[in-house]
């Protein structure tokens, strides 16, 4: 359980306990959560972190969280053509599977 609780003005990470702080980032269109990590944790993620990025970033790039815009370009013309064709099938498909089903329930 958490006995003490330290602010330190300068910063926007809150000490709490030995080796626990809590971190704190707001954005202003986001709702925003407080967790609480270990010191160690911290430091990993603090060494992780770019002078221009928050802590949100970095856990965003650690999970796996991308910008759909990376994806640009990654498909040749002809891949993208070849993939647009398949799924535009397969909606084809369900659609056709979905009404011999609400045919088969009148």
């Amino acid at each position: 359980m958490v006995t003490k609780l330290e602010k330190n003005l300068n910063s926007k990470y809150t000490y709490i306990h030995r080796d626990l702080w809590a971190i704190a980032h707001s954005h202003s269109a986001m709702a925003t959560k407080t967790i609480s990590i270990t010191e160690e944790a911290y430091e990993r993620l603090r060494m992780r972190k770019e002078n221009n990025e928050s802590f949100t970033d970095v856990i965003n790039k650690i999970t796996g969280k991308r910008n759909i815009m990376e994806l640009a370009g990654i498909l040749s013309k002809e891949e993208g053509e070849k993939l647009e064709n398949y799924i535009k099938e397969r909606r084809k498909s369900s659609r056709t599977y979905s009404n011999k089903i609400r045919e088969s329930l009148r």
